[in-house]
């Protein structure tokens, strides 16, 4: 997995935003994020696939990986993989 190499991550003001650095079909406005959002697009780069980013995600924050967190983590990992923000 990877980062769409198109948008960058700033933390402003104690905000996490997903900021376009080009054009791109994925998004050309600013992303708010999260704390956990903000974690999910920083370990995706270190992740081979969603599974691996979801264990990622479920030892840092101690979830248990078939908890309704986690689904909703795995569910937010896809968003991510389904709006181009992080590529396959």
């Amino acid at each position: 997995m990877r980062q769409n190499p198109d948008l960058i991550l700033r933390e402003i003001y104690g905000k996490n935003i997903l900021m376009p650095i080009r054009f791109n079909e994925a998004s050309n406005d600013p992303i708010y994020f999260n704390e956990v959002g903000a974690l999910i697009w920083k370990l995706s780069d270190k992740a081979k696939n969603v599974t691996e980013l979801l264990n990622l995600v479920c030892e840092t924050y101690n979830l248990k990986i078939d908890s309704a967190e986690a689904v909703a983590v795995e569910g937010f990992i896809d968003q991510l993989i389904e709006s181009k923000l992080i590529m396959m």
